[in-house]
C-alpha cells in the first residue's frame, strides 16, 4: 500500500504481517528489498486493514502536509479514519464518526481536499463525498 516514492527508489507505506494487533509504517528499498519500519500502530487505534470488505486498503496521501489517510474497521466493523505522519509513521487524528464503509481515498493536491467513496445503506448505491480535515491536523 504506497503512500509515498522518492527519486531514491525508496517506498513509503504500510505493512502487515501475522502480527495480529498492530500494523507498521516504514520504508520498503526497492533497490535491496530490504525493509525498514518506523513505527506500529494499533488496530484498536487505526482500525484492521485484514477486516476490509474490499481487497485493497483505503489509503491516500498529502504530499502538501506529509500526510497519509488510512481507512480501515474496528474489530465491531466501525469505520476508522486515520491520520499519520508520513515521515515519522506516528498517528496524529482519527474520525471515528463515519457510519459506512470507506471503499478508496483520494487526496487532491491542487484543491487540498480529501474525498472518499462511500457505501450507503442502499444497495448498490455509493456516494464521493469530501471530507473536512481542518480541524483534525
Amino acid at each position: 500500500n504506497a503512500a509515498q516514492q522518492n527519486p531514491s527508489n525508496v517506498l513509503y507505506g504500510l505493512f502487515s504481517d501475522s502480527d495480529e494487533t498492530h500494523v507498521y509504517y516504514g520504508l520498503l528499498d526497492l533497490n535491496t528489498s530490504q525493509f525498514d519500519i518506523f513505527s506500529s500502530l494499533n488496530i484498536n487505534d487505526v482500525g484492521n486493514p485484514k477486516n476490509l470488505k474490499y481487497s485493497v486498503v483505503p489509503l491516500t496521501y498529502d504530499p502538501n502536509n506529509e500526510l497519509v489517510y488510512m481507512a480501515a474497521p474496528d474489530n465491531n466493523g466501525k469505520t476508522i479514519l486515520s491520520v499519520i505522519n508520513a515521515t515519522a509513521g506516528n498517528l496524529l487524528s482519527t474520525f471515528k464518526t463515519i457510519s459506512n464503509t470507506i471503499i478508496s481515498l483520494q487526496y487532491d493536491n491542487f484543491q487540498k481536499q480529501l474525498f472518499a467513496h462511500i457505501e450507503t445503506n442502499f444497495e448498490n448505491v455509493t456516494v464521493i463525498g469530501e471530507i473536512d480535515t481542518s480541524n483534525q491536523i
